[in-house]
């Protein structure tokens, strides 16, 4: 195999890693030690020369306005991210991640129109990849917003089919 190659691949590999433990990093308040893993994932980037680590630091960067919290900053990033996500293979995790974190900054921001207006592809995505978080939150986000408008069916219709594919003893511990 490729030397080169491999040293891409490990670069990619500890560059998601570490764009990660950024986001951990902010969400403990540690802005200061993010920036630094930050920098070593921008450096890791320019050795990979992978879409995804460089969706995966774009990631990270919108955390770390949604922690701060500059929502309007984090759902623009959020936007723009997601539009990028299309065209990138191997990235289904990061437009989960995405869409989740869109929502929300829709939600806190009042920007609900745009939500309403947005979410039905991303749960239409979400439904077709099998991703049962994802759809769970979605589901959950917009029946708030159904609610805003006044559409206790709609909203009632969300959280049903939420419960119908969220299977607590996935992400719960067990008695």
């Amino acid at each position: 195999s490729d030397p080169a190659a491999r040293r891409g691949e490990r670069a990619r590999r500890l560059g998601v890693v570490l764009s990660y433990e950024f986001v951990a990093q902010v969400a403990l308040g540690r802005v200061e030690r993010a920036r630094e893993l930050l920098v070593e994932c921008r450096e890791l980037a320019s050795l990979a020369n992978h879409d995804e680590l460089d969706r995966a630091i774009d990631l990270s960067e919108a955390m770390l306005d949604w922690f701060a919290p500059r929502m309007d900053q984090a759902r623009r990033r959020l936007a723009t991210l997601l539009r990028r996500l299309e065209d990138t293979p191997g990235a289904d995790w990061i437009r989960a991640h995405a869409a989740i974190r869109y929502a929300e900054t829709c939600v806190y921001t009042g920007r609900l129109d745009e939500l309403r207006r947005d979410s039905p592809g991303w749960i239409s995505v979400a439904r077709e990849r099998g991703n049962l978080h994802e759809l769970a939150s979605l589901l959950g986000l917009t029946a708030t917003v159904a609610l805003a408008f006044d559409d206790l069916d709609d909203a009632r219709r969300r959280i049903e089919a939420g419960r119908e594919c969220w299977d607590s003893s996935r992400y719960t511990v067990p008695d």
